[in-house]
């Protein structure tokens, strides 16, 4: 049995980072007899986030300047670790002078279908001016902006996984802050069943009746509905 490979890809050691920012963890992995089920993510030996899905990625924020060692770990199908994949970084101190904005981010659901609407919401606020804009974020791709408050955005989920979500407050002078991680399970498809009830003649008139039926997890319901062809 091989043990799985992993490469860390972002971020790098030349990359700029400030304290604050949303630094984008990503790595590459493979297994050559069987199959990668998840890639953790760690700062400093704790780990951080776990990605379950290829591409697999995730965010951290640094909370203070320093030397970090970010690292990369796959698991295979048998439990087997990679070796480890690691950079160093340095984040530099923010700049003084305007004090940060607030922010934080709550969802209307934290478990749902691929294909599901989920309403993103946002508390900001800014002590010493006024919030220009909020950004929401999904597994680290922009998913929309939103300008004035009530700061909420419907994001209709396009893939299964365990998604990182976080909100960006942006204020009138250009500082920025972001939100603490919130954790979106999104599951695949609900499985449709199709049965054939009957079969009957008359009139030598060859006649099925099919009745196919959905079970919609979001509001645990069977909905009927009925062809006859």
């Amino acid at each position: 049995m091989k043990p799985p490979t992993s490469t860390l890809t972002s971020p790098t050691a030349t990359q700029s980072i400030t304290e604050g920012d949303v630094v984008v963890l990503s790595a590459t992995a493979a297994d050559s007899d069987g199959s990668v089920t998840s890639v953790d993510f760690l700062v400093d030996g704790l780990v951080v986030a776990t990605s379950t899905v290829a591409p697999y990625s995730a965010t951290w924020t640094p909370s203070a300047s320093g030397s970090y060692v970010v690292t990369s770990k796959a698991y295979d199908d048998q439990g087997a670790p990679s070796l480890e994949s690691s950079v160093t970084i340095t984040v530099d101190a923010a700049q003084g002078g305007n004090e940060k904005p607030t922010v934080d981010v709550a969802l209307s659901a934290s478990t749902v279908d691929v294909g599901t609407v989920v309403t993103l919401s946002a508390n900001a606020a800014d002590a010493d001016g006024t919030v220009d804009k909020v950004d929401f974020y999904v597994a680290g791709t922009l998913v929309g902006t939103v300008a004035t408050a009530p700061y909420t955005l419907d994001y209709t989920t396009t893939s299964a996984g365990t998604l990182a979500v976080y909100a960006k407050a942006t204020d009138n002078l250009g500082a920025t802050t972001d939100s603490a991680l919130a954790s979106l399970v999104v599951n695949g498809l609900p499985t449709v069943a199709t049965c054939r009830l009957m079969a009957y003649t008359k009139h030598k008139v060859s006649m099925y009746r099919i009745v196919q039926f959905t079970m919609k997890r979001a509001v645990r319901k069977w909905v009927w509905t009925t062809h006859v062809v």
